[in-house]
């Protein structure tokens, strides 16, 4: 037994000890040889109670890894089955992959902000399988297996369907045509997937009545002609579409309807009277005449944003993260996944800046000043350095960016009290007004390494410290294995107290 007299109480480890009993019993005792890794075909992952990860609408969007003994990842359940909201007593998650000797599989729930939430995980070996299905109950699981975890269901479990591999070659064609199976099935079986005449998946979710999102690539003509024959069956004309990011003009013959540019940079937040704008013509057009749709083409995280900001304006959401939520979906577009709803922290803080616009102003008649309120920022603390690529600290240089165009450059200071811990910028005469992108650069090579939207007009007036975790800061939230920023890193403003406050 262990110091703390509980013995071995990890899911994983009492599986494998019981492995090492049946191995010494089948085969070491009896002389014989265990042989090779065994090859599984994996088909099938079922498990249910769905547990309520998502905070807002319950479920979760479950995924999963497969990783070997050297934790080494060779298998991404997102390239082949697209994550699916599930709720209620079962789901399941299509796939086709093989699994040899020791395997871990790990479910992460996928999230709209930040980063995945782990659910659970577990190890086990196939050449120990009895059959061709492993089945586990929650005291079995690592993560569901702990009596804190009361998120899981006390009947929950976790199946794995297989398949015996014999004489099969996995050439290029193979995996394409096991992808494409995998993928439509898991489409398919979702209650909101909605099908073209020929049963295939379309890319098109009907955020509300209203407002519809659907995805597309522009450069195949039949996926062109499918979005096109649904809109001009299912609506008619009465649909208008809104073009972001500058993609092209559609064609009239085909997607029929009206039309309106909305020309926005990629991953970058919207312009608060953009927005405004936006959601004004969307209003109008769907409030006109019964029965209209607005469509908003997902070419990217900028579809995401907008409709977000629509949600709250029609009152379809009542805060940002739960409009983040509704307006997140998984298309496949050329047999290739589109996860829409990992929109940048510059796009979420829009959202929420979005939010209080709303409630703070349009709602109770108070004028909102679009060209912002002059701010003074004094000191950026960083805490904890970046690293490059080769481990050194990174030598902080900050530029602030107004228009598409540098208006304050502080070049890189070494400070008596430099530490990787913490590092101070200290500032002089740094006016900012309205819409500003704090860039930060390393004097070592010159390179950005991350950076954040501030609109001042959203800062607190009497707030002297506003921090911004590594989850909200661009580029740094994208350091999933924290090589570069320390999972602990934190950018912090320090803001003159305004003095209309």
């Amino acid at each position: 037994r262990t110091a703390d007299g509980k013995g071995v109480t990890i899911a994983s480890q009492r599986r494998y000890v019981h492995y090492y009993e049946r191995l010494l019993k089948e085969y070491i005792w009896e002389g014989k040889k265990l042989g090779p890794p065994v090859s599984k075909l994996l088909s099938k992952v079922t498990f249910g109670p769905v547990p309520d990860f998502d905070q807002i609408s319950g479920g979760c969007l479950a995924y999963f890894l497969v990783l070997t003994p050297d934790m080494k990842e060779v298998f991404d359940s997102r390239k082949m089955s697209p994550p699916i909201h599930a709720k209620g007593k079962e789901h399941e998650i299509h796939v086709q992959t093989l699994l040899t000797g020791d395997c871990k599989l790990v479910f992460y729930h996928d999230t709209a902000l930040g980063k995945d939430e782990k659910i659970m995980w577990f190890w086990f070996n196939t050449n120990m399988l009895k059959g061709n299905t492993l089945k586990l109950t929650k005291k079995e699981i690592d993560g569901a297996s702990k009596k804190w975890r009361k998120v899981f269901h006390e009947n929950f479990e976790l199946e794995l369907t297989m398949e015996p591999i014999k004489h099969l070659k996995m050439n290029a064609s193979l995996k394409s045509a096991i992808s494409r199976s995998a993928r439509r099935r898991s489409i398919s079986s979702s209650s909101s997937a909605i099908l073209d005449s020929n049963g295939e998946p379309l890319n098109v979710k009907y955020l509300t009545e209203n407002l519809l999102a659907v995805a597309y690539d522009h450069k195949n003509s039949v996926d062109v002609h499918r979005h096109g024959n649904f809109l001009m069956e299912r609506h008619k004309g009465t649909h208008k579409m809104y073009n972001l990011e500058h993609e092209p003009i559609y064609d009239r013959k085909t997607w029929g309807g009206e039309q309106a540019k909305y020309p926005l940079r990629k991953l970058e937040p919207a312009p608060i009277d953009t927005i405004v704008k936006f959601c004004q013509d969307v209003d109008k057009y769907v409030h006109e005449e019964k029965g209209r749709v607005a469509v908003v083409f997902y070419q990217g995280s900028t579809g995401v944003m907008m409709s977000a900001c629509y949600l709250l304006w029609d009152y379809k959401a009542d805060n940002a993260r739960a409009a983040i939520r509704r307006c997140q979906a998984t298309f496949s577009i050329n047999d290739k996944v589109f996860h829409l709803d990992k929109i940048s922290p510059g796009q979420v803080q829009r959202i929420n800046d979005f939010e209080i616009y709303l409630k703070m102003y349009k709602r109770v008649g108070k004028r909102f000043p679009f060209e912002g309120v002059s701010r003074t920022l004094n000191r950026i603390i960083l805490h904890t350095l970046p690293r490059t690529k080769n481990g050194e600290l990174c030598k902080p240089w900050l530029c602030v960016v107004k228009d598409g165009r540098q208006i304050v450059d502080y070049p890189y200071k070494k400070t008596a009290d430099e530490s990787e811990h913490r590092f101070r910028i200290r500032l002089t005469n740094c006016v900012l007004k309205g819409e500003n992108k704090l860039v930060f650069k390393d004097a070592n090579d010159n390179k950005t390494k991350f950076w954040i939207w501030i609109h001042t007009t959203f800062v607190p007036n009497t707030a002297s410290r506003v921090y911004y975790e590594k989850s909200k800061v661009d580029e740094a939230c994208r350091d999933a294995s924290c090589q570069t920023f320390h999972e602990e890193f934190m950018v912090e403003l320090w803001w003159d107290e305004d003095e209309l406050s």
